[in-house]
């Protein structure tokens, strides 16, 4: 079994996904809520800057040079020993998605 670690002592354990419901238009549904390492969709930047001031050094160059025509951008935090990523995806200055890279 592996065991990944965000640095040597906070352990990636567990994801935490609640449910809730949610109106789009006239349809009733189901919305799942990620919440990685303390951040889910709809955080606000500041909150991803305060959680990874290392990682978010260089964010301003990121909306500056590497922003996509829709305006998203995105800031990628290593997993301890390279066994992976955590990429949140902005815009708005705000978490519109977030991606995890397991590496065995």
């Amino acid at each position: 079994m592996n065991l990944f670690y965000f640095t040597d002592t906070d352990l990636i354990h567990k994801i935490i996904i609640k449910d809730g419901l949610y109106i789009n238009d006239e349809n009733y549904g189901i919305k799942k809520e990620l919440e990685i390492l303390g951040l889910k969709v709809g955080d606000e930047e500041k909150s991803l800057i305060s959680k990874f001031p290392n990682s978010t050094q260089q964010i301003q160059n990121q909306k500056k040079y590497f922003k996509e025509e829709n305006g998203n951008y995105a800031i990628s935090v290593r997993i301890e020993k390279y066994k992976g990523r955590i990429v949140y995806v902005l815009n708005h200055e705000k978490i519109i998605k977030i991606e995890i890279e397991f590496k065995y």
